[in-house]
């Protein structure tokens, strides 16, 4: 087994019980009095996700999924490693050595593991499943146990190609690779500006979505028409309306705005927060997110104000991609000072809306990292050996939204894995 923490997966671990007598008899006070001690030792361990709790309680002896005289515990962790720490490495591990006193012996599995994407919280119907999987057809990458554990799956990503990364001097302007049939996504040159950009063209029957027109040093325009000629042939259509967007309002993310003012059938999106609200429908700025429709397919309009005034993320349902724009992505995460509480606030926000979806990827507009952990290429860099991937786990926001309520009310500098917190004057 790996000894890393997987960030793209978390493990979920289900049992299930048969006690020696009812829950309220004397023989299982010791058990029902441990229980309120041993889940807050669960949930201040390193490592620990989330446990199910049955409606109304404090803890999952309420569910009965099998019959009345079974019960069920069921957990996520970070990694096999931390759930082992906490099971056989600490207190818990008293409580477990008194199990033969408290449970009738199971003859099939009563443990089951399996590996769930990052974000993802598994239901008890997915849990019975894996349980009955185990006990069909033994351990496996599906289903497995402690004694015979597998790896979570190997993260790939989910773009062909390496992405330009300055070290040849012949790469193109501009490469677009395809996330899926209606989904591209355009990386500007760092030979054209350091800021390196990533843009995206999202699709609809009735219209398309820009988001971005790029740093400027090359006419991003051609690139754009390309895509969408391309997504139109493979679609056997002749035209489509788009919308120009932006992340937000920094200059190097509407240099190639201009280029968009005369195109037909083309809406370029003003840049400051009343502007952004007014098309996407936003009622109450930043507080509520609104749903814009590409025709058949929706995409949730985040506001996310802090890194600027008018910055926003989208969530798209179809993908589950989260387009985080400048204020997560991997590299040096620039907060003003005075706005680092609305920046958290808007952190809070999106992980709120965020925490009952389905994230499959969080991709930014850069990459200042390399893949080395936690170390980030010198300023203005032209040139990315090493790069590391665009694309960041649902876990990193969740970790950047933990950094900063751990700063209280003041922004520091603050090096992670895959980012940097980055406070400004």
């Amino acid at each position: 087994m790996r000894s890393d923490v997987d960030r793209t997966h978390h493990l979920a671990v289900f049992n299930i019980g048969r006690p020696t007598a009812p829950l309220d008899s004397a023989q299982l006070q010791g058990f029902m009095d441990g229980l309120d001690p041993i889940n807050a030792l669960a949930e201040r361990a390193p490592g620990f996700v989330w446990r199910y709790t049955a409606e109304g309680t404090n803890n999952a002896t309420a569910a009965r999924p099998f019959n009345d005289d079974v019960i069920v515990n069921f957990g996520v962790w970070e990694s096999r490693e931390r759930l082992w720490d906490f099971v056989y490495r600490s207190d818990h591990l008293d409580f477990l050595r008194r199990r033969r006193e408290w449970f009738q012996h199971l003859a099939e599995p009563f443990l089951v593991l399996w590996w769930v994407p990052a974000g993802h919280i598994p239901t008890l119907a997915e849990a019975l499943d894996r349980l009955d999987h185990l006990r069909r057809a033994g351990p496996g990458p599906a289903a497995f146990t402690f004694r015979q554990p597998f790896d979570p799956p190997v993260a790939r990503s989910p773009f062909a190609e390496p992405w330009i990364d300055g070290t040849r001097a012949d790469e193109p302007q501009t490469q677009t690779q395809p996330f899926d049939r209606d989904t591209y996504v355009i990386r500007q040159s760092l030979h054209t500006n350091f800021e390196g950009n990533f843009l995206y063209l999202l699709f609809g029957d009735d219209r398309a979505l820009l988001l971005d027109t790029g740093a400027g040093g090359l006419r991003i325009r051609p690139a754009v028409d390309a895509a969408i000629a391309h997504w139109l042939a493979a679609h056997a259509r002749t035209s489509i309306p788009l919308v120009v967007a932006h992340s937000h309002s920094h200059a190097d993310h509407r240099r190639g705005d201009l280029e968009f003012q005369h195109r037909p059938d083309t809406t370029v999106v003003g840049l400051e927060p009343a502007d952004v609200a007014d098309v996407f429908g936003i009622t109450r700025w930043p507080h509520t997110v609104a749903r814009f429709d590409l025709g058949g397919r929706g995409l949730d309009i985040i506001p996310t104000p802090g890194h600027q005034a008018a910055h926003i993320m989208l969530f798209d349902e179809r993908t589950g991609l989260l387009l985080s724009g400048d204020t997560l992505y991997p590299g040096r995460l620039y907060i003003p000072r005075n706005c680092f509480a609305e920046f958290r606030d808007s952190i809070d926000r999106v992980v709120n809306f965020t925490q009952d979806r389905h994230v499959s990827h969080i991709l930014g507009c850069h990459i200042e990292m390399t893949r080395e952990a936690g170390v980030d290429y010198a300023r203005e860099a032209a040139v990315h050996p090493n790069e590391r991937a665009l694309e960041l786990p649902y876990t990193a926001l969740l970790e950047l939204r933990s950094s900063l309520h751990g700063m209280c009310d003041t922004a520091v500098r603050d090096v992670h894995r895959d980012f940097v917190i980055f406070p400004l004057p």
